[in-house]
């Protein structure tokens, strides 16, 4: 099993909202650019603000595209998750406690 605490340590890689902050307000019109705008604009189309965005691990980021959440699975090779949650430490977010409970099954 795999506990809320040790997805949040091993799973979550680093924050990347700056770095998709950055290239979705670039003048820029490469691929990469357009990926992080739609990334940056994801939580607008369903009243759902992206608070935060996390590199996470493929394994993490299939989970959290199947329980609904943002997901790239492939922004440069790396799993970008748009976080809707902010003031709490990640492990005390529902979905990760969900996620975590499904690995006891």
């Amino acid at each position: 099993m795999k506990t809320p605490e040790y997805i949040a340590t091993d799973e979550v890689l680093c924050c990347a909202t700056q770095l998709i902050a950055t290239l979705a307000r670039s003048a820029s019109s490469d691929h990469l650019a357009d990926q992080a705008l739609s990334l940056f604009d994801a939580g607008e189309q369903d009243d759902q603000v992206i608070l935060s965005h996390w590199i996470v691990s493929h394994w993490l980021a299939e989970r959290l595209e199947k329980a609904g959440e943002t997901v790239d699975l492939n922004f440069a090779g790396m799993a970008i998750w748009g976080r809707r949650t902010t003031g709490q430490r990640i492990y005390c977010d529902d979905v990760i406690r969900k996620i975590s409970e499904a690995t006891r099954a």
